[in-house]
């Protein structure tokens, strides 16, 4: 698939691709993400590729839309929780998993609310936290002799899903018998988890118990290694987590479905935010971000 790199194509693969179903508004090479599962969006990608206008091709795209939505999205597990209301809500998971070549999707349901998540390799635990919480740790795609995990802390309110804290909660990187490498001595491990004391979102408080260290440079005071505690208080209001607020005034440039995508807003508000180490993690319209000057890449990526 060659091309601009925002062009779009549809495609179906050969006996010998190995997967055997549709592939319906991949992106170029350059971008490995997948729109999300659904006819209306994988029609709108069709439909920008080949800008056709004969309705004869609709019904044959549609058939193509639903063979390749049905041959990629698995069902996984459903978990019951408590609103924050008290009343009872089950969240549903579901997965197109990743291939050699392109990066996995999850998708978490609940009602007719649906959170997608892009970067994905696979779930490592899930944990209900005092009934309220789904405490969701997510592999993402590394390198070699790297790990990489994200923790994704999911409650629900009048209806709709609430990411209350999306953040990196693992990284690895090992090249201590990597020896054909110049740096082989490198190790860094970094580990994030999480406890939750209160019943009701007045009293909620999430404990960070953070794992921190790096060996191999050859100055030693440069290398470390420790542990340290952290806490966070609940906005009610935001139905997030946060360590503190800080004032946006200005224009961003937000990042929320492939890096190719960008949008500008105007911001005046004073945002939820938690720092953990050297990172900020900041809450924006129901998402979190992290920052690059006057740019917010989402953490859904």
């Amino acid at each position: 698939m060659n091309g601009d790199p925002g062009d779009c194509r549809a495609f179906i693969p050969s006996a010998g691709s190995g997967n055997g179903v549709v592939a319906v508004g991949l992106c170029s090479t350059g971008d490995r993400r997948r729109p999300p599962v659904g006819r209306k969006y994988h029609l709108f990608y069709v439909q920008k590729v080949l800008n056709f206008h004969d309705m004869r091709y609709r019904g044959i795209l549609l058939v193509i839309i639903n063979i390749f939505a049905a041959s990629t999205l698995v069902k996984g597990q459903s978990y019951n929780i408590k609103s924050l209301e008290g009343r009872p809500a089950t969240i549903n998971f579901h997965y197109i998993p990743a291939t050699d070549s392109s990066d996995g999707s999850f998708f978490i349901n609940f009602l007719k609310d649906t959170l997608y998540l892009y970067d994905y390799l696979a779930i490592d635990t899930v944990k209900l936290l005092n009934e309220a919480f789904l405490d969701i740790e997510y592999a993402r795609r590394g390198g070699s002799n790297e790990g990489f995990s994200k923790q994704l802390l999911l409650c629900v309110s009048e209806g709709k899903l609430c990411p209350a804290l999306h953040v990196d909660s693992y990284t690895n990187w090992d090249n201590r018998n990597a020896y054909q490498l110049k740096n082989a001595s490198e190790y860094l491990l970094f580990k994030l988890g999480v406890t939750l004391s209160g019943n009701n979102s007045d009293s909620y408080k999430l404990k960070l118990n953070i794992h921190n260290e790096y060996s191999g440079h050859l100055k030693s005071k440069a290398n470390y290694k420790y542990d340290r505690t952290k806490f966070l208080l609940f906005d009610k209001q935001s139905k997030a987590f946060y360590s503190g607020y800080e004032q946006l005034t200005g224009d961003y440039t937000f990042c929320d479905l492939k890096e190719k995508i960008k949008l500008k807003k105007y911001i005046k508000s004073k945002i939820p935010v938690v720092e953990i180490e050297k990172e900020k993690y900041y809450f924006i319209n129901g998402n979190w971000y992290i920052r690059d000057k006057s740019n917010f890449f989402s953490m859904k990526l």
